[in-house]
């Protein structure tokens, strides 16, 4: 996307959604982040507990709570969107649920069955967000081509799911049950 902004020679020049140091530093730089953090494990031979942690503490929890404090906060918000807004909080009640489904039932499946349905909706969060970030700098530079956005993401989301599946195939868990599910239980064990 870089490449194909700063190749635009024919209009204005293009536009950042900030400023250039801005986005590349809090829209890019999470990124560089990541490939550090591998480093540190890979390389460096840093815990990986202490890496998740550090991770979750440091960044994502700021994420989620500037998330939902921007969201639902807003006065703005609850006027557009009341009902989108309702129905996201609806979803925090099926962890909880498929718990109370697990201690009636004595089984864990019912709570594997909803860290599977989490985990693929982790994966789908990470890969619409570089579409969101897509769409966003398409607009602002009055460049919107729906095929540079919606293809990578078809593709990117079922390579994810293929990598479960042959993941589940190596390692040998993968008969007829959900893919990512059969990979819960493996590791639970």
């Amino acid at each position: 996307m870089l490449a194909s902004m700063s190749a635009r020679a024919d209009g204005p020049p293009p536009r950042w959604l900030v400023t250039r140091a801005f986005d590349l530093t809090w829209f890019f730089g999470g990124a560089a982040l990541s490939l550090i953090v591998l480093g540190l494990y890979f390389v460096a031979g840093a815990p990986i507990v202490a890496l998740w942690w550090i991770w979750l503490l440091a960044f994502d929890g700021p994420h989620i709570g500037a998330a939902f404090t921007r969201t639902y906060f807003d006065r703005d918000e609850w006027r557009r969107r009341p009902g989108l807004l309702l129905t996201s909080l609806l979803t925090f009640a099926l962890g909880p649920l498929f718990l109370a489904a697990t201690l009636i039932t004595g089984s864990p499946d019912p709570f594997l069955l909803f860290l599977a349905f989490a985990t693929f909706y982790g994966y789908y969060h990470v890969v619409r967000q570089p579409y969101g970030f897509v769409a966003l700098y398409n607009t602002v530079n009055h460049d919107w081509n729906p095929r540079s956005v919606g293809v990578p993401i078809r593709t990117a989301t079922p390579s994810t799911l293929d990598l479960f599946q042959a993941i589940g195939n190596a390692i040998g868990v993968l008969n007829s049950t959900p893919k990512s599910y059969a990979l819960l239980v493996y590791f639970q064990k």
